[in-house]
């Protein structure tokens, strides 16, 4: 080979040397870009939820008649009660989640329509300050003052029943579960509720399937959809099962929401900390869910919204610990139905412990 077919051979080595590292480069560059791109994405909605989720204004909790040595100040932000003070933790942010039960109607000709119940009832709280959560359990047959509409959407008056039935009286969807809020808020002593997430119970055995299924030990011998499973059985829940599991009760028996509800609360415990668990190796889970089990669901929560209580929660919480509470009272039969009579002192001494810091 001549000294001049060297030269060029070893020319066109260099330019191939550069023309690779110049595709490298670009290559490199798309993905800073890319990185940047979603990087200002996540701020963009940890910011906007962060400015949504917190914003300025009064609150007001009303409190019991009956209950004594007690008065709130500065529209209810500051609270005395049996010689204590308590300030509302501004802190805390709540979304109330119900899980609407599209099958179980009552023979009720006052429950308009076919748009399900809220069958199941859990207000979270998260401080996001200290990342203390505390999940609040109400029965579905609290009694509470719902408010009644015609089929046409019309108001027609206010009842006290129990609370699932105010989901029937709206649309099957935001209207039905605002609905709800407002009976779940007027129970609460007026605490005002911003945020609901109310789901179909038939999503949930694809949102459990979308973590591998849950574990856990049955708490009772259950017909599910599948199988039979006894008490103390560990079991992993997939499909149909996990449906069945939080939504099975015997109606017969006077108190078998409450043994429900222990299913539910021990059910999104173990799902929960699943979750929990993937989420820190990929941060972006939570939000995939919430974007699955959307078309399942009436919210007005936005992804910026959960992309900000997701971040709070794992620079606060890392263990993923949260208390779970249940609201206190004695069920009783009604003319029909199971009623719910809650405890009225022991809800407000609740909603002190949970939403106000004592300072004296």
């Amino acid at each position: 080979m001549s000294k001049r077919s060297r030269i060029e051979n070893s020319t066109e080595k260099v330019r191939k040397n550069k023309k690779t590292k110049r595709s490298l480069l670009v290559i490199f560059l798309v993905f800073i870009v890319i990185a940047l791109i979603l990087a200002g994405i996540y701020f963009a909605f940890y910011q906007t939820g962060k400015k949504k989720m917190h914003p300025e204004g009064g609150i007001s909790v009303m409190l019991p008649d009956q209950t004594e040595d007690a008065y709130d100040d500065e529209g209810g932000r500051l609270v005395k009660y049996k010689g204590s003070t308590y300030r509302l933790n501004e802190n805390i942010v709540s979304v109330l989640c119900m899980g609407v039960d599209r099958e179980e109607l009552p023979e009720d000709s006052s429950v308009p329509g076919e748009n399900g119940q809220a069958d199941a009832l859990f207000l979270v709280t998260l401080d996001v300050k200290t990342g203390k959560t505390t999940v609040i359990g109400l029965s579905r047959d609290a009694l509470a003052d719902v408010d009644v509409y015609s089929y046409g959407g019309s108001f027609i008056r206010t009842d006290n029943k129990q609370i699932c039935l105010a989901y029937a009286y709206g649309d099957g969807k935001n209207t039905s579960a605002e609905n709800v809020m407002r009976s779940f808020s007027r129970l609460f002593y007026g605490m005002p509720l911003k945020y609901y997430f109310a789901m179909d119970l038939e999503s949930i055995a694809a949102l459990n399937d979308s973590v591998g299924g849950v574990t856990l030990t049955s708490l009772e011998t259950l017909r599910l959809s599948g199988k039979i499973v006894t008490k103390g059985e560990v079991v992993t829940l997939l499909g149909k099962d996990a449906r069945d599991y939080v939504q099975y009760r015997d109606s017969k028996l006077l108190d078998s929401n409450n043994q429900r509800i222990k299913r539910q609360r021990q059910y999104l415990t173990e799902f929960s900390q699943k979750v929990l668990k993937m989420t820190k190796k990929n941060i972006s889970v939570p939000v995939k869910l919430f974007k699955k089990v959307l078309p399942y669901s009436a919210t007005n929560l936005e992804v910026s919204d959960v992309t900000y209580l997701t971040t709070r929660l794992l620079e606060t919480n890392i263990n993923g610990n949260f208390d779970f509470k249940i609201v206190k009272g004695k069920v009783v039969q009604g003319k029909k139905y199971a009623e719910f009579i809650v405890d009225e002192t022991a809800l407000y001494e609740l909603i002190l412990e949970v939403f106000y810091n004592q300072v004296d």
